[in-house]
């Protein structure tokens, strides 16, 4: 019957509360994620037993050890600014470039993130091979990154989420940053 009682309360508690909350101003914070669509291709990235005996050292017992990345991954990401970013509430400044793109990997189990435990840690070396250019000379302008990733994880399979970050600033030097996951394939 407590139970019941604090379970009662507890929704009592949560409905007043979002029962305060201010309704939507018209000039609300716009987020990078609605001015900024970004895809990956393929989705979700397949990856292959790595051929290429790319390498990463770690220290194991206070020796260092060198081990070769266990899988190959390769893909494109496209970020495009959409409509919304001439948005008058966002105030972007043309050209906008992107300064910076990094990637990474978590260990994941049917596309939940998995994190390691025992101490061993994701590793991965990212690499952008090519790319259609940096700068994104208005709305509806878009640039493709491909990408080759190699990379190993402690539970010894394929499957991941690779976190890519792009990192933008405008003519002003407004600075912005845009996160996207996408899944590796088991």
């Amino acid at each position: 019957m407590n139970r019941l009682r604090r379970v009662a309360f507890a929704a009592v508690l949560a409905a007043s509360v979002a029962g305060c909350q201010s309704p939507t101003a018209p000039d609300e914070t716009i987020g990078v994620d609605e001015f900024i669509d970004v895809s990956v291709s393929p989705d979700p990235v397949v990856a292959d037993t790595s051929v290429d005996n790319k390498t990463y050292t770690v220290l194991v017992n206070d020796v260092t050890e060198t081990r070769v990345y266990d899988w190959k991954a390769s893909f494109a990401i496209t970020a495009r600014l959409n409509d919304m970013a001439g948005d008058d509430d966002l105030d972007l400044t043309f050209p906008v470039d992107l300064t910076a793109a990094t990637f990474e990997v978590d260990q994941a189990t049917g596309g939940i993130r998995n994190p390691p435990t025992g101490g061993e840690i994701e590793q991965h070396l990212a690499t952008i091979v090519q790319s259609t250019g940096n700068r994104f000379a208005g709305i509806s302008t878009s640039q493709t990154l491909t990408v080759d990733l190699w990379y190993d994880l402690p539970h010894l399979r394929k499957e991941g989420i690779i976190i890519a970050t792009l990192s933008f600033k405008d003519a002003d030097g407004l600075t912005f940053t845009r996160a996207y996951e996408v899944r590796i394939a088991p």
